[in-house]
């Protein structure tokens, strides 16, 4: 039968008497079900998939996937180009037909993205206008590397103090959440100011020795710019070192 049946059967013999009646029913149970999960993953990473069984004997259940394992949950990781992946999973109770469903995983693309600046390189305090270029991004964040607060934005600015060669992290988000990163190593190289500082001797010029010999003492200068300021004979400048 297809659904729950009662039979009543009797016994009649030569002489036409009839038996007490008996009954039997016959239970039909449901047919098994099976439900499998679907859901998305950001390329690159993985996700879990699962099914559960009802109806039938009532378990216990065994679950086959189409792509090889027995277990009722398991974990894939599909590539962009493969989405959407289709996983089909089977369920039997051991007694009833089997019963099949589909997991389907939808794979969202991370995005591709670049960091624009127009100077690389400068004296301190440098100042850097940074850009974002994105093909799918819509949330963007910035590490500086100087150990500074990120700071959130497609077009953003930051001012380097101290002398070095720094890393520059964006991190970008899509619409689905799908975060990745772009880091340009030693991308803001930024220059120690030069110290200026001298000497001079005598320190006091007089008519017999109207001279004065002056000597540089600076850090880091690879060019002098001497202003006397006293002009006498169109030498009040000079550009040598000493």
């Amino acid at each position: 039968p297809t659904i729950t049946t009662t039979y009543t059967v009797y016994a009649k013999d030569a002489h036409n008497c009839i038996s007490a009646p008996q009954t039997i029913s016959i239970y039909v149970r449901d047919s098994v079900r099976a439900t499998a999960t679907d859901t998305a993953v950001c390329n690159g990473n993985s996700v879990p998939i699962s099914a559960t069984a009802t109806g039938g004997t009532g378990g216990p259940y065994t679950y086959s996937w189409s792509n090889g394992p027995n277990t009722q949950s398991q974990t894939v990781s599909p590539t962009i180009n493969q989405s959407p992946s289709n996983y089909i999973v089977t369920v039997s109770d051991g007694c009833s037909p089997v019963a099949h469903d589909i997991s389907t995983v939808t794979v969202y693309p991370l995005a591709v993205s670049f960091m624009s600046v127009i100077d690389t390189a400068g004296c301190e305090d440098f100042t850097v206008h940074f850009s974002a270029l994105s093909n799918l991004g819509v949330s963007f964040l910035w590490n500086f590397g100087d150990g500074s607060a990120p700071q959130t934005g497609v077009v953003v600015t930051h001012t380097y103090v101290n002398p070095n060669s720094y890393n520059v992290t964006l991190t970008v988000t899509t619409a689905q959440g799908c975060v990745s990163t772009v880091t340009n190593n030693q991308y803001i190289d930024v220059y120690p100011k030069p110290t200026a500082a001298f000497s001079s001797l005598p320190n006091q010029a007089t008519s017999t020795a109207p001279v004065i010999s002056f000597t540089d003492h600076s850090v880091g200068a690879t060019t002098w710019a001497w202003d006397f300021g006293v002009p006498y004979f169109g030498h009040d400048t000079s550009t040598t070192q000493n």
